[in-house]
């Protein structure tokens, strides 16, 4: 239930009871034995007019209540707080228009028009003695009973009034009731407004209008003060649905509600706390729906309160509804209002005639009784600093006329068409002139409630504002509404901005001007100007997170508007559309400002890479040295160190070497489909064909120093044989990576080594069963090569050549030995430096161990390169057991044996060479036996 059902008002039901017994308590008075009794109490109870009120006799009386003074909620009473415009300006306008337009009519129309003091009981007391109880119990001071009410202002005081109202079949038009509560299907007892009626459109209306002008502006937060009344409840209620719709671009901040009760002082200060506090006091556009003078005191305290935090009402844009828009007295109080204020009004024209009359007023026409201290207090407040007797209205700058001023002067023209029109109904057809007949006069009541309302519930109207248009009461909402030429409805808003004006009178002042329109049928027209002086202010929640942050909503409103930022951390980006941070692919990372996703850029083997730097060095070396060694070895080509170094294998060597060292620079450069199948065939090969060599050479020392004694040379030692087995184990690893080349293409891939920092490019080696199967044949040759020199290691010195092809055995064993494990079991990336390093310090040691020694002996140590010498050094060196025991039994045949066997050897080891070369050698061998 709402607050302001809570302090008084306790829904349509109880009201109609506590109605019912105050009108049967009269009734009895007013049957009661002994008139002169019930005369007494029924007028000591209602009493005559006699202050806050004026009449005028007619045969149709209109009644009329407004708010004159304001209620004090404090003492629960009507306050000495006179009100301008907003009271004595429409009181005014309906005791003129009723006088100014009665001379035009066939009816004598009469009013009594009292003050409200904007309080519902207040005024339900008035309407009491508006009411025909009987004949003996009428007002003394008025000849007929009231046929029709206009007013009140207030949608509360104007919802409890038409419930009265209603029971007595006694029609009312309110000129600025705009609740929506207030419309038929709003409210639970639909017949409660039965008779009610109202010259301005309901609040939802004003409500579009407000959102269109939000959107306009981009406004995405704004916040609503309303009071805790039928006008301010609705109104924010209707506000906050439509806000929900999925059409709206903005939305609500928490609301300021202000609770309207004996407490509402504080309740209004308390309000304006809040106004600039946690997440709601970002929003810089505040709309009030609220009456006046709760207007007034909140935003006195607001203005106190923004002063202490270094503020204003300056900083803010303030959106008047209609129950305030336009009211010069209370803006004149604020002045840092001016050009921060918008306000909406439902469109009406102004009368220029009845502006005429007001701004023409002296003091010296003031008439004498209420009305008279009315218009004392309305010059009091146009002239603070004092008037004389000739002083006219219009020259106070304060003059404005109010804005609901038009249509309270609407009523009462209604109010008199809708009279002629059912006199006319009533009186016979030679006299329905509209004026009242015979038959009228004796039912007592001229003008019955029934059937006025019916008059004004169908009929069509035209008015002064705007006689271009036909005028209807809408069924619902009882809105006096001009028709389109379809019958439609049209909802009419006009838009103010409270500026800075010129300087006039003593000093500079700010007036409401026109800058837009709003209807249903039409979408919203503001001028240039105004939208220009508005476009700057900004009313959000939150600021727009930062690129790469996501916001987080924080609030629990259905859509987002406040949240805090959260920034989003590599590899994720900010998604706000979802509001989250989302990851990126595994080849992807976020860009520098975490706001889109970008591929990592894959990254391979540089020639500036510490792999690749100690690569190449290790690959110059081993260049320089083969080379090296090949120049030497042509120029020497006959000496005898290099003949027993078997050429034709060494030629094999150094043409393993030099794939080696083409693979070993191929593994640095870009990953290819080419570079990928000199990677695939090179490595494999270029080893296989060394190993291949070796194997041949270690094999052919194998047997032929360890053979029985007795036995002949071994066959296929002969240079031929040699390059033969060594094509045709090489063949093997040229079958291999054949088959593997067929079966499996070579591919450049992407592969991600660590996800969201690093792909690699890189050629598909390790997944391949070719792979395992080409690497698992160089280890192979790689474990014979190795065996053999562990078996030929304790042959002759000058034949023991095996020694080196051990070292260099040993060397690719460990180098490989830890290669492997790291390629297949480790993520470090560069597989490629995986590769290609073991690769060429194989080649490098092989080079070096095999190699260098002989440059040695040829460049440094030449005698040792002497054919004799190196001969002779062949029988005396350390011999195998094999070759001992043969020299022991023969006796002197020791020399003999000795001469096969050493002929035999240099034979067997000495490949390429001639008959002749063998025969000196076998001389050589037995001389030195000898």
């Amino acid at each position: 239930m709402a607050s302001w059902q809570r302090s008084g008002y306790q829904g349509d039901g109880h009201l109609r009871i506590a109605v019912h017994v105050q009108v049967i308590l009269v009734a009895l008075l007013c049957t009661w034995p002994g008139n002169r009794l019930a005369s007494a109490a029924v007028g000591n109870f209602f009493g005559p007019c006699t202050t806050n009120c004026t009449t005028r006799n007619g045969e149709v009386v209109f009644g009329g209540f407004f708010p004159l003074y304001e209620w004090s909620y404090k003492n629960n009473s009507c306050s000495a707080k006179f009100r301008p415009e907003s009271g004595f300006q429409r009181l005014e306008a309906m005791r003129w228009a009723v006088e100014r337009y009665t001379s035009y009519s066939n009816v004598s129309v009469g009013y009594d028009l009292r003050d409200s003091c904007s309080k519902d009981t207040n005024t339900r007391d008035e309407a009491l003695d508006y009411i025909n109880v009987g004949t003996n119990c009428q007002a003394r001071y008025r000849d007929r009973p009231i046929s029709l009410v206009i007013g009140s202002a207030s949608s509360e005081v104007s919802s409890d009034l038409a419930s009265l109202l209603a029971l007595f079949d006694v029609p009312q038009i309110s000129y600025a009731s705009t609740s929506n509560e207030m419309n038929k299907t709003a409210s639970r007892d639909q017949s409660r407004f039965d008779k009610f009626y109202r010259t301005v459109p309901p609040d939802r209306y004003q409500v579009d209008a407000m959102i269109s002008l939000i959107e306009r502006f981009n406004w995405s937060f704004v916040r609503v003060v309303y009071s805790s009344d039928p006008y301010g409840q609705a109104a924010y209620n209707w506000f906050r649905k439509r806000v929900s719709a999925e059409n709206v671009s903005f939305c609500l901040a928490q609301p300021i509600a202000i609770t309207i009760n004996d407490n509402v002082d504080a309740n209004v200060k308390k309000g304006a706390e809040e106004l600039n506090k946690g997440y709601s006091g970002n929003a810089t556009v505040i709309i009030v729906f609220a009456q006046s003078f709760i207007v007034r005191q909140f935003l006195s305290d607001a203005k106190t309160v923004l002063a202490s935090e270094g503020l204003s009402l300056a900083d803010f844009t303030w959106i008047a509804s209609d129950s305030w828009s336009n009211s010069v007295p209370l803006v004149w109080e604020f002045p840092q209002l001016a050009n921060h204020l918008i306000s909406f009004q439902p469109h009406t024209e102004v009368d220029s005639e009845f502006e005429t009359h007001l701004g023409g007023t002296q003091l010296k026409n003031f008439p004498s009784g209420a009305r008279g201290a009315w218009y004392r207090s309305y010059f009091k407040y146009l002239f603070p600093e004092g008037y004389n007797a000739s002083t006219r209205a219009r020259e106070s700058a304060r003059f404005n006329v109010d804005a609901k001023v038009p249509f309270v002067i609407q009523a009462v023209q209604i109010g008199l068409q809708a009279v002629e029109a059912t006199l006319r109904k009533k009186c016979s057809a030679a006299s329905s002139t509209g004026a009242l007949c015979a038959d009228a006069l004796e039912t007592g009541r001229p003008v019955v409630g029934d059937d006025l309302s019916m008059v004004l519930s169908t009929s069509q109207f035209n008015t002064s504002f705007d006689s271009s248009r036909i005028f209807k009461f809408e069924t619902d909402s009882r809105s006096f509404l001009p028709l389109t030429a379809s019958n439609m409805s049209v909802y009419r808003y006009s838009i103010y901005h409270y500026r800075k004006a010129e300087t006039l009178g003593s000093g500079p002042v700010a007036i409401f001007e026109k800058v837009g329109n709003w209807s249903n049928t039409e979408d919203l027209m503001i001028g240039d100007d105004f939208e220009a002086s508005f476009r700057s202010v900004i009313s959000i929640c939150s600021n727009p997170c930062e690129p790469g942050a996501v916001e987080e909503v924080v609030t629990g409103e259905s859509r987002k508007c406040c949240w805090s930022c959260e920034k989003c951390e590599s590899p994720e980006i900010a998604d706000n559309i979802t509001g989250t941070c989302t990851a990126c692919g595994q080849k992807q990372t976020s860009n520098a400002m975490n706001t889109a996703c970008v591929d990592l850029e894959p990254v391979y083997l540089k020639w500036d890479s510490p792999y690749a730097v100690v690569m190449l060095v290790i690959c110059a070396l081993t260049f320089i040295i083969t080379t090296l060694t090949i120049v030497v070895f042509a120029k020497h080509w006959e000496t005898p160190l290099v003949r027993a170094s078997s050429r034709e294998l060494s030629i094999c060597l150094f043409i393993g070497f030099y794939l080696g060292m083409i693979v070993t620079v191929v593994h640095i450069t870009k990953p290819t489909v080419a570079t990928c199948i000199i990677r695939r065939f090179g490595l494999g090969f270029s080893l296989s064909l060394c190993l291949s060599a070796l194997l041949v050479k270690t094999n052919r020392i194998s047997r032929v120093f360890n053979r029985d004694p007795g036995r002949p040379r071994p066959a296929y030692v002969a240079p031929e044989w040699q390059i033969f087995f060594t094509a045709a184990l090489t063949l093997v690893q040229v079958l291999i990576c054949t088959v593997w080349l067929v079966v499996q293409p070579a591919v450049s891939e992407v592969d991600v080594s660590r996800p969201n920092i690093e792909v690699q490019l890189k050629c598909d080696l390790a997944r391949s069963a070719g792979f395992y199967v080409s690497l698992l044949y160089v280890l192979l040759l790689m474990l014979i090569v190795t065996i053999y020199g562990v078996r030929t290691r304790k042959i002759p010195e000058n034949f023991n050549e095996a020694r080196y092809i051990s070292f260099s055995m040993y060397t690719m064993c460990t180098v490989w030995v830890g290669t492997i494990p790291t390629y297949f079991g480790v993520k470090v990336g560069f597989e490629s430096g995986l590769l290609g390093l073991p690769l060429i310090i194989s080649i490098f040691a092989m080079v070096g161990f095999l190699f260098v020694p002989k440059l040695y002996v040829i460049l440094f140590d030449s005698e040792r390169n002497n054919r004799r010498n190196f001969v002779a050094q062949s029988g005396s060196g350390s011999n195998s057991a094999a070759a001992r025991k043969r020299s022991t039994p023969s006796g002197g045949k020791t020399g003999t044996g000795s001469n096969n066997h050493s002929s035999g050897n240099d034979r067997a080891l000495g490949g390429g060479s001639g008959g002749r070369e063998r025969q000196g050698a076998s001389h050589a061998s037995k001389n030195t036996s000898q």
